[in-house]
């Protein structure tokens, strides 16, 4: 038996994380969104894919918007697109107070340039901005993909800022861009997060991202689904898909 190796594992490009900044009106837009940023060659950290819209309402406004200010902060840069709500102003607002580079953007054309915004901080944004939440990368087998709102709720609930990769790009983006552009940027949030967890059984690409974080040094968890709900589990209890079985000495 060999040591594992994946193709996941050699994509290593460095990448900036962006946060998509944009109003509930374009929330149709979001997939074209992301897929401009990957375009650029950026990863986009899109709310309105992350937590399609407050994960149907399973989660308060306050508790989305506290982990929206955390990613703001996890990440390199805001990219704001179309016109400028009440929420887009206080989340620029909240990266120039922080010393992030902010770029706007027409949606739809996506054309470059310069707004100044002025400085409100009545928005409820701001009850938020001290402080944050650790952010975990949920890793999934695409076999429990339906599962993926039920686990950033479950991280959500802990008082965690899930980034997940089956929320942020859905099932490929559609494949609206080539799959290793999406690998790449999964390889970026995993270097980039706090922890990485686990869910249900571990497959190659799961086992390809635990080998990421432990390069990296990063705490790794494991939880399995228990009926309807779920619960961290030791190593000795991990579940492994057929492919990667002769692998499990690894973790």
């Amino acid at each position: 038996m060999g040591v594992f190796q994946h193709q996941y594992m050699e994509l290593k490009e460095k990448r900036k994380l962006i946060f998509c900044s944009i109003s509930c009106d374009n929330f149709w837009g979001r997939g074209k969104i992301s897929k401009f940023v990957i375009e650029q060659k950026g990863v986009p950290i899109n709310p309105y894919m992350n937590w399609d819209y407050n994960l149907f309402h399973q989660a308060s406004k306050e508790s989305v918007r506290a982990a929206n200010n955390s990613l703001i902060k996890w990440c390199n840069e805001v990219w704001a697109f179309g016109n400028l709500s009440d929420g887009v102003r206080a989340e620029i607002l909240l990266a120039q107070e922080l010393g992030k580079k902010v770029r706007f953007f027409t949606y739809p054309g996506f054309v470059e340039n310069e707004i100044k915004v002025g400085k409100d901080y009545s928005h409820y944004t701001f009850k938020f901005r001290y402080g944050r939440q650790p952010v975990i990368y949920t890793a999934i087998s695409k076999h429990y993909f339906y599962f993926k709102m039920f686990i950033s709720k479950f991280v959500l609930d802990r008082g965690y800022c899930p980034a997940n990769p089956f929320m942020i790009f859905d099932y490929w983006l559609l494949d609206a861009v080539d799959r290793k552009e999406i690998i790449e940027s999964n390889n970026n949030m995993v270097n980039r997060a706090e922890e990485l967890w686990v869910f249900g059984p571990v497959s190659d690409g799961v086992l390809a991202e635990i080998n990421i974080a432990k390069e990296k040094n990063k705490p790794v968890k494991y939880f399995k689904f228990d009926s309807s709900t779920i619960k961290e589990i030791g190593k000795e209890e991990i579940e492994f898909e057929d492919e990667v079985k002769v692998f499990s000495n690894e973790i």
